[in-house]
């Protein structure tokens, strides 16, 4: 069994020494808590120097958490003899309120529904061997902010123009190689150039064959990606 301690040890190779004895508090407070985990809740659970306002300057420091967790699972869970597959998924944690960071209205397949929330782009190893899957890296889904315009109203004639069936006259054939880059895609594929670029000697060791995800993913433009 990974004890605290081991898993601290691997997180202090990049952590400060005072986001990492925040980080032990912090752990500590996860541990003690009885009900939501909130910042608020886990500093009434923490001994000295886990206060709340400490807390919000570990969250609020730059921290590579993507180097962390692939040095965790490095360590930990690698293993050469397996096989893994790539995964990407989006999870959607619902949010109230107007000021959090990419809030928004998202699909949320636990509710059934649309929900205002935020929304995170992961990508995770999932082994072969063990049915077990690691989150490697995570990037925040943004909506684009459409601009309203406003509606013109038209006057409501007798006459209806029939459509013309069939293709229209004049059109032509598009070109299905060439790949239309929509924000998802190329968020991802940040996301994929960041992860070979930063590890690609475990990526090496690694005998990733598949990359897989839902329904969103699949059509043309990520099969030609």
């Amino acid at each position: 069994m990974i004890t605290i301690i081991e898993i601290l040890t691997i997180v202090s190779l990049e952590l400060s020494g005072t986001n990492l004895r925040i980080l032990n508090e912090i752990c500590k407070g996860i541990f003690r808590l009885n009900g939501k985990v909130t910042g608020l809740n886990i500093s009434r659970y923490t001994d000295k120097g886990g206060s709340y306002r400490n807390i919000q300057r570990f969250f609020e420091s730059k921290i590579n958490w993507k180097n962390l967790r692939l040095k965790l699972f490095e360590v930990f869970f690698f293993s050469e003899e397996d096989t893994y597959t790539l995964v990407a998924d989006e999870c959607v944690e619902g949010k109230s309120g107007k000021s959090t960071f990419g809030i928004d209205r998202f699909f949320s397949s636990i509710s059934g529904k649309v929900i205002p929330s935020i929304s995170f782009l992961h990508f995770a190893f999932l082994s072969e061997k063990n049915h077990d899957s690691y989150s490697v890296s995570a990037e925040q889904i943004v909506k684009e902010k459409k601009k309203k315009t406003k509606k013109v109203l038209k006057k409501k004639t007798s006459k209806k123009k029939k459509k013309s069936k069939g293709r229209p006259k004049g059109s032509k054939n598009k070109d299905k190689n060439i790949i239309k880059w929509t924000y998802l895609l190329g968020l991802a594929d940040k996301m994929l150039l960041d992860l070979k670029g930063s590890h690609d000697f475990l990526l090496k060791k690694m005998r990733l064959q598949y990359f897989v995800g839902d329904g969103a993913y699949g059509n043309t433009n990520w099969v030609r990606c």
